[in-house]
């Protein structure tokens, strides 16, 4: 009868310590750094830092390097050909262009600033939910071997209780519901064992492979937020997507001027040499500076319409930022009250399992004075098993909780 205080205990206290685990920080930096799924990200950041070399580039010096050949008859005999060859080098910088390549510069860096802290939300997407999974497992693991020690104590209720009917001390619907209950009790332990096979294939798909050491319930977070408040303040002081948010106008206020700048006229200065050889007519070489301008005149208000465009995706993007503040301010509010009902309902409920295990102290040492029947020590350890599970999952929900608040606040 006292088989479900050693389970308590394994519950609470996990696998032997003598043994490597595999923790939560384990699976974490082996997704970080192997995982196809962050890997991807990382390349979103490297497309958007080729993208603004690019860009840069039209700001550098252009050096241009030319050369040709060709034959043309001489004037006193067509049929003997000359050749002549021509060569030239060329560097040529933009002065001015109404600073649209300036702007385009900025904007695809603002768009590398934003493409980062996207990366860095991802991931932390990445660590909520393998997180969650995490936990998922190690709760659900003791859920099932409460399940199936239920399901043990449901059996021996059940032959009890038959046995009582044969001796005319019970009814047949006492045996009928007895059976129910060892009924039910299997099929939440089928259950269980079901849900942990989908977490375990969760985990194996983040990771690749299955852990060949035991897992562990990691420490809770420290320093939690003591005020919603103060949560919503770290979110607007960390949380990526405002980062990207923001980064996002930047881009847009740049290709807004990027794209007024085409209205301007474009001012090219080219210095250039070139040398030409068998040529009489031509001198040798060749030496000129050359001032350039180019003004676009007419080109179907496609200047317009794109300047026009970049004002309106720029008004989005700052509707953007204000949707996405409301948003994460409501889930800030609504993560910190699931943490305070979360922390409150296993606190009730350890309350709970302690006066389910007193009462199933009481009924057996009342059973062994003759004073209860076998039947009621059986369900006393019954109750004790369903406060258990009880406590197990709301320790789960309140672990996810305060990871939950660092994910908000772009901590986790």
């Amino acid at each position: 009868m006292k088989r479900f205080i050693f389970v308590l205990i394994w519950s609470w206290s996990g696998a032997s310590y003598a043994q490597k685990h595999f923790t939560l920080n384990d699976a974490l930096q082996h997704v970080l750094k192997d995982s196809p799924y962050v890997q991807a990200e990382k390349a979103n950041i490297e497309i958007a830092e080729a993208a603004a070399l690019r860009a840069r580039g039209q700001l550098l010096p252009q050096l241009n390097i030319r050369g040709s050949i060709h034959q043309r008859p001489d004037t006193t005999d067509v049929d003997e050909p000359r050749r002549a060859s021509e060569y030239s080098i060329s560097l040529a910088q933009p002065l001015f262009y109404g600073g649209s390549r300036f702007y385009q510069w900025r904007a695809a860096q603002s768009m590398l600033d934003a493409r980062i802290a996207g990366t860095a939300s991802s991931l932390q997407n990445i660590k909520l939910e393998l997180t969650q999974t995490y936990l998922a497992i190690l709760a659900r693991m003791e859920i099932l071997e409460h399940q199936r020690e239920q399901v043990r104590v449901l059996k021996e209720q059940v032959t009890v209780v038959r046995a009582r009917f044969k001796a005319g001390t019970a009814i047949r619907s006492d045996v009928q519901q007895a059976e129910a209950r060892l009924a039910a009790a299997e099929g939440s332990a089928t259950m269980a064992e079901s849900q942990l096979e989908i977490a375990r294939a969760q985990l194996l798909q983040y990771l690749g492979f299955e852990p060949d050491a035991p897992l562990v319930w990691p420490d809770i977070p420290r320093n939690l937020p003591d005020k919603a408040e103060v949560l919503y303040g770290k979110v607007l002081a960390e949380n990526p997507l405002l980062h990207q948010s923001q980064a996002l106008i930047a881009s847009e206020q740049a290709e807004h001027k990027a794209a007024r700048g085409a209205f301007f006229p474009e001012f090219t200065a080219e210095l250039r040499r070139t040398r030409r050889l068998d040529q009489d007519d031509l001198p040798e070489q060749q030496n000129e500076i050359v001032l350039g301008m180019t003004l676009n005149l007419f080109n179907g208000l496609q200047s317009y319409y794109n300047a026009s465009q970049q004002n309106l995706e720029l008004q989005q993007a700052r509707e953007r930022m204000t949707i996405v503040k409301r948003e994460l301010q409501q889930e800030s509010s609504e993560i910190f009250s699931q943490f305070l009902a979360a922390k409150s309902n296993l606190g009730s409920l350890r309350v709970a399992v302690n006066s389910a295990e007193s009462a199933a102290r009481a009924f057996e040492l009342e059973y062994k004075s003759g004073l209860r029947g076998l039947s009621d020590v059986l369900n006393a350890e019954q109750d004790v098993l369903q406060a258990q599970v009880s406590l197990i999952q709301a320790r789960f929900e309140y672990y996810l909780a305060a990871y939950r608040m660092q994910y908000v606040a772009g901590s986790l």
